[in-house]
């Protein structure tokens, strides 16, 4: 078996866990093509890994350009698509994490590389940019993959009811294929030993994922609960605003945020 996994990359996600999970059982030859999801010092560019049998045979890394979104999406869709012309021919499978990654998938199936195509959807949202040309040419590109792949993959109901309830878009082979934990990589505490009055947000710090809603009602929730503390693991241009929020607000005290690695 040979699949093709292409994902766009700020921490680990369902992308690299789908190539672990592969790689693990070993098939017979795997591409792992990783763009940046934005730019950032700590994340590296794009970059291609090839595995056979799960042993990695070949890899490229290269510099994050700092370039405007728009710029860096193509960039990522030219790339995806040169390696894939020089590196996938009678896959078995293409995985493409996102719309723009899922197009370089239907195009390499119409030219006969790839036998299957899955457009997999980890994060819907109906207003995805403030452009509303742009956010039209999103959900028309995130409609025509679901009508054209083998099989779209979304991480939740709510995706299939936004489709329609947004767009009267009713189509395809959609699924619901949620994010599972690896319960042998990561140890579990008795519940007797958590941290009860903490709470925990890890993601891409965008103003829509709603932070800043959490932070305003700090000051009621610790009249109610005075040991409450919120971590905060990401990095994104709505940092610095949560920042601001959290030093007006003075919960220094309480607001704590963490870094972690790609």
């Amino acid at each position: 078996m040979k699949v093709a996994i292409t994902t766009h990359v700020f921490a680990t996600g369902p992308g690299q866990d789908l190539r672990d999970y592969l790689n693990n059982k070993q098939i017979d030859e795997l591409i792992f093509i990783g763009h940046p999801l934005f730019y950032s010092s700590r994340i590296n560019g794009s970059s291609y890994f090839i595995y056979r049998e799960g042993k990695l045979i070949k890899s490229k890394v290269t510099k994050n350009p700092n370039i405007p979104l728009l710029l860096n999406f193509a960039h990522s869709f030219v790339l995806s698509f040169f390696w894939s012309l020089r590196f996938i021919k009678d896959y078995d499978l293409y995985v493409g994490c996102n719309n723009l990654n899922t197009l370089v998938g239907l195009i390499l199936k119409k030219m006969g590389r790839v036998k299957k195509c899955v457009y997999y959807v980890i994060d819907y949202n109906p207003i995805r940019f403030p452009n509303r040309f742009i956010n039209f040419l999103y959900h028309k590109s995130d409609q025509f993959c679901v009508r054209h792949c083998d099989e779209t993959w979304n991480l939740s109901p709510r995706m299939i009811e936004g489709r329609k309830k947004c767009f009267g878009f009713d189509g395809g082979n959609q699924k619901v294929v949620p994010i599972g934990v690896w319960f042998d990589r990561i140890p579990r505490r008795d519940f007797n030993d958590i941290e009860r009055y903490t709470a925990v947000f890890v993601g891409h710090l965008l103003e829509k994922q709603g932070i800043q809603h959490v932070i305003r009602a700090l000051p009621q929730i610790i009249k109610q609960i005075p040991d409450f503390r919120f971590e905060i693991f990401g990095d994104g241009p709505y940092k610095p605003k949560l920042q601001e929020l959290v030093n007006e607000l003075g919960l220094n005290h309480i607001i704590n945020f963490r870094k972690y690695n790609q």
